[in-house]
């Protein structure tokens, strides 16, 4: 009994939410210490985004169409990361901000030690 009680907490999130434009993702920015996910004065973030721990820097889209496979997409630093997150994240168009997204939530995997917490499985999840 106590083993499976210590499994059920290996793996834990900590949850981010709030008001529309409250500056989520800056507060993520700022823990993470790099520009990694887009932010505005308008409704920026627009599908759900899971921070985790990963050696390798990745982002994993998981679309809403059923059947579609999830899509993994190395990020490399031939251009800024925030620039190859946003496409699947961020709202550019006001008239589009009206239509969901097309994926129903990314996983980005980032070597941050934030998210590595004493070999336990550790990330953030935000809308």
């Amino acid at each position: 009994m106590a083993r499976e009680l210590t499994n059920c907490f290996e793996l834990y999130v900590n949850f981010l939410s709030g008001e529309t434009s409250a500056g989520k993702s800056s507060m993520l920015n700022l823990i993470l210490g790099e520009e990694l996910l887009p932010f505005s004065v308008l409704s920026t973030t627009s599908t759900i985004c899971e921070l985790k721990y990963g050696k390798k820097r990745q982002i994993k889209i998981h679309y809403k169409e059923a059947g579609k496979e999830p899509k993994i997409k190395d990020l490399d630093e031939s251009s800024p990361y925030i620039d190859q997150i946003s496409e699947f994240v961020h709202v550019k168009s006001p008239t589009l901000r009206e239509k969901a997204s097309d994926y129903s939530k990314v996983e980005l995997f980032w070597p941050q030690k934030l998210l590595q917490v004493r070999k336990r499985y550790n990330s953030f999840a935000f809308v």
